[in-house]
């Protein structure tokens, strides 16, 4: 009979020899990593210790690196892995992606939320941003056909504009070429809007203006054109004494002293203001004139058939604190004729003291 040698060799396993040796290779070479243990049939469950010192998990600096960051008392955050069963190497590479998706590696403007809770993983909190946007300048609105009506005189110790009953006009001035409105307005101590008398083609209108009871920026004088059914120049002057009262260019409107049509047009008006030739307020700004002693202005530009335009023009008061100045108002079509214009008499008004009566006394 033959003698048996025996012979020793690897045996070729299900879970094969190569992965043997990688596996084996990367549990020595790998740095240990601290896990809680698991049911072997729920697989492989890695945890994130943090540094309870510093008590925060670094993002990445850039979109391909990330760092995980403890204090000096404590290595890096390390990873234990139990596998009870060869069927679990497979898991292993799963837990590894896990690990690293906590670290927010590749999230922009994502900043980890640490934990105590060591089997709680670390929630991502996005932080939003807002792009501020620059206010756009405010543009004026097309006007429309209604004006306020002239204030209604009474005794109030707060109004603003005071108009004579006896001596009121509260209706368009009919002229050759159309229908006209001119008055003021301000707004009271008291928020509310005070108007003017409208000026009158027959008579002058004055109105007084009490100068202590109003708020200084916020007088306005305003001019209302109503046409025909025929497209004309309407050839319209208007103006005032710069001495008394000026153009408040730090209230003007982007598009400077123009008239808007209700029908969606702008129209230029002429300025001027040194008794020379009438510009457009464009050009007057680019010429580097002061719009502020503007006090003749000048409706030239062609009004289409049946549109109504409307020009605010924003004025503060310069003059004494009892003082009367007038806005003049001419036509120069087909000739030329003056209007009576509107007065008005800025001044003072102080309510009377009444004296209290003592009150009685008992002995």
């Amino acid at each position: 009979m033959l003698e048996r040698v025996p012979k020793y060799t690897l045996r070729k396993l299900s879970v094969g020899l190569a992965s043997v040796m990688i596996g084996s290779g990367i549990l020595m070479n790998s740095p240990k990593v601290l896990a809680d243990t698991t049911n072997s049939n729920e697989g492989i469950s890695p945890v994130i210790q943090e540094d309870k010192k510093s008590g925060t998990i670094q993002g990445q600096k850039t979109d391909s690196e990330a760092a995980v960051q403890g204090s000096s008392d404590n290595p890096v955050a390390e990873e234990k892995v139990v596998a009870t069963n060869p069927q679990d190497k497979d898991k292993q590479t799963n837990a590894n992606e896990t690990t690293q998706n906590t670290t927010g590696v590749g999230k922009k403007d994502t900043e980890v939320t640490p934990t105590n809770d060591a089997t709680t993983p670390a929630t991502p909190k996005t932080t939003a941003k807002f792009k501020v946007l620059a206010a756009l300048p405010v543009r004026k609105a097309a006007p429309t056909a209604e004006t306020p009506d002239p204030t209604v005189p009474d005794n109030s110790v707060n109004t603003a504009i005071i108009n004579n009953p006896k001596n009121l006009a509260n209706d368009w001035m009919q002229l050759k070429q159309g229908k006209l409105k001119l008055y003021l307005t301000v707004r009271g101590l008291d928020n509310k809007t005070y108007v003017s008398s409208y000026a009158d083609a027959q008579k002058k209108i004055k109105s007084m203006i009490i100068s202590n009871r109003l708020d200084p920026n916020s007088l306005e004088v305003h001019v209302d054109f109503e046409n025909t059914d025929v497209k004309k120049n309407i050839a319209t002057w208007f103006g005032w004494d710069t001495k008394v009262m000026q153009v408040d260019t730090s209230r003007l409107g982007t598009d400077g002293i123009v008239a808007h049509g209700k029908l969606g047009k702008t129209y230029q008006i002429g300025l001027n203001h040194d008794g020379g030739n009438y510009d457009s307020y464009e050009r007057m700004v680019k010429m580097g004139k002061d719009i502020s002693k503007v006090g003749a202005f000048y409706m030239t530009d062609p009004i289409e058939a049946n549109d109504t335009i409307s020009t605010t023009i924003p004025v503060k008061y310069i003059g004494n604190t009892q003082q009367t100045t007038s806005i003049s108002l001419t036509s120069y079509f087909n000739g030329s004729k003056s209007y009576p214009g509107l007065d008005l008499d800025f001044r003072e008004l102080h309510a009377a003291q009444i004296e209290t009566p003592a009150k009685p006394t008992t002995d």
